[in-house]
Formats: C-alpha cells, sequence, structure tokens
C-alpha cells in the first residue's frame, strides 16, 4: 500500500493536534498496538537531519488498536524546531523488522494571526 499524502497546515505559537485514524486498502481499520509510529520533519526534502522527531505510538489520546494515533507538537516545539515556512514530514511504522512510510506531505507554518 503506497503511502498517504495529506498536507499540514499550522501556526507559530501555537500546538499543533492532529488525530489521524489508518485504514487499509479496504477502508478497514488498522490496528497498530504492536507498532512502533516515527514522526520525521524536516525543512527540505534533502536535508539528511531532521528539524523535529517524535515516537507517535505513546501519546495519551492514542486508540492504537483502532488505528488511531495522534500528532502532537507543542507551541514551544513549534517554535524551537520548525523555523521554516514550509517543510516536508512522513511518518513511518515499524512492525518487527519491516517499515513501512504510511503517510507523508507538506506541513506549511504560517505566522500566528494574532501577532
Amino acid at each position: 500500500m503506497a503511502a498517504g499524502v495529506y498536507n499540514i497546515q499550522a501556526e507559530k505559537s501555537s500546538l499543533l493536534l492532529i488525530n489521524i485514524t489508518y485504514k487499509d486498502d479496504a477502508d478497514a481499520v488498522v490496528d497498530l498496538s504492536s507498532c512502533t509510529l516515527a514522526l520525521t520533519v524536516k525543512d527540505n526534502a534533502s536535508d539528511t537531519t531532521p528539524a523535529f522527531t517524535r515516537d507517535l505510538e505513546t501519546d495519551a489520546n492514542n486508540d492504537l488498536a483502532n488505528g488511531l494515533f495522534v500528532i502532537r507538537i507543542t507551541a514551544s516545539e513549534m517554535d524551537t524546531n520548525l523555523a521554516f515556512d514550509q517543510g516536508v514530514y512522513y511518518i513511518d511504522k515499524t512492525d518487527g523488522a519491516d517499515t513501512v512510510r504510511i503517510l507523508e506531505g507538506k506541513i506549511q507554518i504560517a505566522d500566528n494571526s494574532s501577532y
């Protein structure tokens, strides 16, 4: 199964919180409870060093058995690690020795409208 594409819009100095339900090609939820989910964010796709990484499977609001996981980047992490206007991200699922990219896209970070 090819990685899904989902472009994210975020704001500087704001919490980014996205709930994702991972489904297979037959639209059935995939049990992720035995997997590792790794978020990687880069300024440019060609960068060798990520700007930000996070293991996603540990979030308290996940329901991994029902395919639900949360992308959470705090306002402080946004300002400290994501100091660019647009970058790329991807999420890899590792189950045993197999690693598969399940989601990828652009992440656009706009100025907070209150400034």
